[in-house]
């Protein structure tokens, strides 16, 4: 018996990954039922995914409720997150969980999970997402620093014997290491991040029209989105010219309006919700990918969902190089280009706009095609048992 919870994510966040993570766990013991502990709306969502079996998922429901995104509700998320970690492993123990896998955890209640583990010498494992990319975030706010503070204990501190923390990626594990050295390089399993790659209805592009460059998601200064911004004064008269087209498919933070201009298309400038149709249509008519991730940054410590994104639509990606891209280029082959800097990526549009890029193109999306396959969960999940048998081998050695 396997016991999954998602803590911390309510609603629809995370839904992707976290139904890789089941079919992942699905895989891997076959044999053995699943109890699904995630809010109503969560599990809703992730039941609607035909590749889940439903055959040994037995679903565990609570309350959603939005208000805890409030930052004044922050007790009662704390509150609500440690009773129901509590609540796990008491279940683990009545059931003789094999493990418990929070899909998610804070900080401070990681912190908690892990003193659980050894008081109930219960084996978990923590997946983790943003909360690493807190360590590079360059900001000096007092929560900024207090919940630093509490992401290094929490890595330094794990009882290795029983807690095993899953990162999506070598690159982010590998700085993860080199950012804090102290923290053990034991019980670490490590696989790339689950996504779905069917469903992709997109319709080709038409041959004729204007060369367009996609900046997708809400777009922050953590992710350096000014960039997108600055790209295009530079290449604005080729803009002008309608050579060239760059969007951004997404809201756009407030923090960015003193950097907006009128050569980026952006779709929402109000910050309301896209209506999917539209999102698509602006994702068909993209010809690449563009993202400007810098080196040291919040994006070498997590992993972006919307560079699967470029995966699942086929869209090459032009990119400012940082080490998480570059993990991923090397593995996957030519799946479009990395930059040393904003200028750069200025002349390489400039050469596409010139029609020297097109031969490379066609193997740039056969590439993305392949890269599907070989970041399929199935394939994943290869990755992920291996990894666990050795941890398990090791850990019994160890005793």
């Amino acid at each position: 018996m396997i016991i999954v919870v998602e803590p911390q994510m309510q609603g629809e966040k995370h839904v992707i990954v976290n139904a890789g993570i089941l079919e992942i766990l699905q895989i891997t013991f076959p044999d053995d039922t699943m109890h699904l502990y995630a809010d109503e709306l969560h599990s809703k969502r992730l039941l609607e995914k035909p590749y889940l079996s439903r055959q040994n998922l037995v679903l565990n429901s609570y309350k959603y409720k939005p208000e805890e995104d409030k930052k004044t509700k922050i007790a009662l998320k704390f509150f609500r997150q440690a009773r129901l970690s509590f609540q796990m492993f008491r279940q683990a123990k009545k059931r003789e969980a094999k493990v418990i896998v929070f899909t998610s955890c804070f900080p401070f209640i990681a912190l908690f999970v892990n003193y659980l583990a050894g008081l109930y010498k219960q084996k978990i494992i923590i997946c983790h997402h943003g909360d690493l990319g807190v360590l590079l975030l360059d900001k000096n706010k007092l929560v900024t620093k207090i919940f630093r503070y509490f992401i290094k204990k929490m890595m330094v501190n794990r009882n290795l014997k029983f807690n095993n923390s899953l990162i999506y990626g070598k690159s982010i594990k590998d700085k993860l290491l080199s950012t804090i050295p102290s923290i053990s390089n034991n019980s670490f399993v490590v696989i790339d991040h689950p996504y779905e790659y069917f469903g992709n209805n997109l319709l080709n592009k038409a041959k004729g029209e204007i060369l367009t460059l996609s900046n997708i998601g809400t777009a922050t200064l953590i992710k350096n989105s000014e960039s997108l911004f600055k790209l295009a004064q530079i290449l604005r008269v080729h803009i002008s010219n309608n050579e060239l087209k760059l969007t951004q498919i997404g809201s756009v933070a407030t923090e960015l309006q003193p950097f907006m201009n009128e050569f980026v298309d952006v779709l929402k400038r109000d910050g309301s919700f896209i209506p999917n149709a539209v999102f698509e249509e602006s994702l068909a008519k993209s010809d690449y990918f563009i993202y400007f991730f810098k080196t040291g940054g919040y994006y070498e410590l997590c992993p972006s969902g919307t560079f699967f994104d470029a995966i699942k639509y086929l869209k090459p990606i032009i990119a400012v190089k940082n080490s998480y891209l570059e993990y991923y280029f090397d593995k996957l082959g030519n799946i479009g280009y990395l930059c040393e800097s904003i200028d750069d990526m200025a002349e390489l549009i400039r050469s596409i706009i010139r029609g020297d890029k097109k031969q490379e193109y066609l193997e740039q999306v056969e590439n993305l095609k392949n890269a599907q396959n070989q970041l399929s969960n199935e394939n994943i999940s290869k990755d992920f048992k291996s990894q666990l048998y050795s941890l398990s081998t090791h850990n019994s050695d160890s005793n």
